[in-house]
């Protein structure tokens, strides 16, 4: 039947049904000879169609065959699937399907409209109402063209490849055929539109993918299930050598839809959209059809990647590794906003080290050290081996990049991972101070954990403050130690700060620690003398051990604090005194040992220098000296402490109270309680009260010249 008329003439001007108010004459004739004709189109037949083509006004015989069933069905209320036409017409659902394309013709222009939410093999039709009652009425009707002109939409066209794939008893063959006809209706869809052009000569991947999009998207299974792999193929291919050979690409990750990135395999049986394939198919939506990892926490970072590698099997193999691979790559690429995670993709080129970094450190969060014993579920055996052994030999890449320690063990294989301080700072940022840096050293502090305040010199004192600040600088600490080591001189860096108490001594070290990025081991004193012979050597020899330790895990030098040096580098006694004073010489001649053979930075504190041994003084390479604040020096402290105080108040306060700045922190403090507990900040008098009451047993002003009468 190809009998048609002028399609131009209609496509430009607005196409009338029923011009001339006959049609359902020409339709109810039309009907009884067509009825049941299993498509023997005698002329008799051909001449009835021709007169619905004209009467009607469609565009070939075909449409008028159609809309002649869609018609009669819509009489009885009823819509017209294939089935319907092709028990209408007493053919083969095979023939009756040749007339899709006409009925979705009628649609694009309005006459017919399809059930929604169906498609393809289950498309329902109907003569739209307008044209219907037209009809009836026997007057002429103009039908409105639908906005998408009738085409299949995105989800429609999903459900009839489904069916296609899933529902239908076609071979492979014919499923492919009728997927390729399906990409035709719905031509003018994206996701049909980049598949085409991705995937070329490639119906099967084709179908694959849009088999993925429905499972994902129109079922309850979700972003993470997807679509079953072996269930898909099996639907599609009935020959096992097929199936196989696909599944096995996929699983391996090189089949053509992994390829460009259009699904990922998060598991051996399950196939799931990437960002790019959920945009092509769902626009806006997309979000709620993919796994998204943005905007994770450097925590949560860690826990993703350690708890899908505790779902891997152990020695895993390369499809299982690549797939985690992927998973890195996509958090990494999703949280831009983590400067740490950033930091580690620049030290570490290879993904799969950056996944056992991340590893490490979601394990030394819970102080739960991965072994070198462990690496098995990482790596096939092979690599394993070759892994364990540059750690033993310190070779690897985490420890040369400065991330990752090795704590040693009495068996070289059960030695533990874990992160290096300086890692810590790297990685954690602002999180760092929750990080354990050591699980053996609790006593170190980094240098993100200190907080900024500001200190107040004399001119002298802040010149040697400057000094030792550039010399910690990291380039210039370097480049100094490499001068020692040149001229064969000690290459430890000693530094005593010493004078009054409460002067800012320990806060110099603090804040030169913060400026330079230093870690600082501060030593308790009081911990390393015990009761027991010989116990008090093996602590403070320990200390420095464990500085040594520290230092090798640190990617900057840090700095091992003697705070009260005093109570440990005091003068040394007769030996022959009592058992005390031996130990004490022991614990000194170990401290002067082990300050000559120093590679790192000392600071000792004392508020007694003149109670300092003269064998400690020549291994102090800088000494400096802390008196009690000037008058102006305590005027920008009390301004800087208490902003609410004048210039001449402030003043006043520096010039007849002798404080030292910890004094002075003394008095801001307890201003600050009143202000709580009165609600109302202090007035002057109540602090000059609390500078009187500061001073035990005497007031803190300075006495008047002359007689007191």
């Amino acid at each position: 039947m190809e009998k048609k008329l002028n399609v131009e003439a209609i496509n430009n001007q607005e196409q009338q049904v029923n011009p001339n108010g006959k049609a359902i004459k020409v339709l109810a004739s039309a009907v009884k000879s067509l009825k049941g004709c299993k498509l023997n189109i005698t002329p008799a037949r051909e001449k009835a169609l021709d007169k619905v083509m004209r009467e009607v006004g469609l565009r070939d015989l075909d449409e008028a065959l159609a809309f002649t069933a869609a018609f009669d069905e819509r009489c009885t209320d009823d819509s017209l699937d294939i089935d319907d036409l092709s028990n209408w017409l007493s053919c083969s659902a095979l023939e009756a399907m040749s007339y899709s394309a006409p009925l979705n013709e009628m649609m694009a222009r309005g006459i017919v409209l399809r059930e929604a939410g169906k498609s393809g093999l289950e498309a329902s039709y109907k003569v739209s109402p307008e044209v219907f009652e037209g009809i009836v009425a026997c007057h002429p009707v103009t039908p409105a063209r639908p906005a998408d002109g009738g085409r299949l939409t995105a989800a429609d066209f999903a459900r009839a490849i489904d069916w296609v794939v899933c529902e239908s008893s076609y071979s492979a063959r014919r499923i492919l055929a009728r997927v390729a006809e399906l990409e035709v209706e719905a031509e003018n869809l994206e996701i049909v539109k980049q598949a085409r052009r991705v995937l070329p000569d490639d119906i099967v991947s084709r179908t694959l993918l849009y088999d993925v999009c429905f499972d994902v998207t129109t079922t309850k299974r979700g972003p993470d299930e997807g679509s079953c792999i072996s269930s898909t193929l099996s639907d599609i291919f009935r020959q096992d050598m097929e199936r196989f050979t696909l599944e096995s690409q996929l699983k391996e990750g090189s089949h053509p839809l992994i390829q460009p990135g259009l699904v990922e395999v998060p598991s051996d049986d399950r196939m799931v959209l990437t960002e790019t394939t959920a945009k092509w198919f769902c626009g806006e939506k997309a979000h709620h059809f993919v796994r998204s990892y943005r905007d994770l926490s450097i925590l949560e970072v860690c826990a993703k990647v350690s708890n899908y590698i505790g779902e891997m099997s152990n020695h895993p193999g390369r499809s299982e590794r690549k797939r985690l691979i992927n998973l890195v790559k996509k958090i990494e690429r999703q949280n831009p906003q983590l400067t740490g995670l950033q930091a580690v993709v620049n030290k570490i080129e290879d993904a799969e080290y950056r996944a056992l970094f991340y590893r490490i450190a979601h394990d030394h969060i819970r102080n739960n050290h991965l072994s070198l014993s462990d690496l098995g579920e990482h790596f096939h055996l092979e690599q394993e081996l070759m892994e364990r052994r540059d750690f033993i030999d310190e070779k690897h890449v985490l420890l040369t990049s400065g991330l990752v320690r090795v704590e040693k063990a009495a068996v070289a294989e059960d030695g533990k991972l874990a992160l290096t301080p300086g890692a810590i700072e790297l990685f954690f940022a602002d999180k760092a101070s929750f990080v354990r840096s050591d699980s053996t050293s609790r006593d170190v502090i980094l240098p993100s954990s200190i907080v900024e305040k500001r200190l107040f010199y004399p001119t002298d004192l802040e010149r040697q403050i400057n000094v030792i600040d550039n010399a910690l600088r990291d380039d210039c600490y370097l480049t100094l130690r490499n001068r020692l080591k040149e001229k064969g001189m000690p290459l430890g860096v000693a530094i005593l700060l010493y004078g009054a108490p409460g002067t800012g001594k320990t806060e110099t070290v603090m804040q030169l620690a913060r400026r330079t990025g230093r870690a600082v081991m501060h030593v308790d004193i009081s911990a390393t003398k015990t009761c027991w012979f010989g116990e008090s050597e093996k602590l403070i020899k320990k200390v420095f051990d464990n500085y040594r330790t520290l230092c090798e895990r640190s990617a900057v030098t840090p700095i091992l604090l003697f705070n009260e040096a005093d109570a440990v580098l005091g003068k040394r006694k007769d030996n022959t005194s009592s058992n005390v004073a031996q130990t004490e010489n022991a614990i000194q001649n170990i401290i002067l040992e082990q300050m000559e053979q120093l590679d790192g930075i000392l600071v000792a504190t004392t508020n007694l220098a003149d109670n300092l041994d003269s064998a400690f003084e020549r291994r102090f390479l800088f000494k400096v000296r802390y008196d009690k604040p000037t008058p102006e020096a305590k005027r920008l402290i009390w301004l800087d402490k208490m902003p609410t105080l004048s210039p001449e108040q402030a003043l006043l306060l520096a010039a007849t109270h002798d404080f030292s700045g910890g004094q002075i922190d003394n008095v801001v403090r307890k201003a600050t309680m009143l202000e709580v507990i009165e609600g109302a900040e202090p007035d002057f008098a109540t602090i000059e009260r609390l500078c009187r009451e500061e001073k035990l047993g005497k007031s803190s002003l300075r006495p008047s010249v002359g007689f007191v009468a």
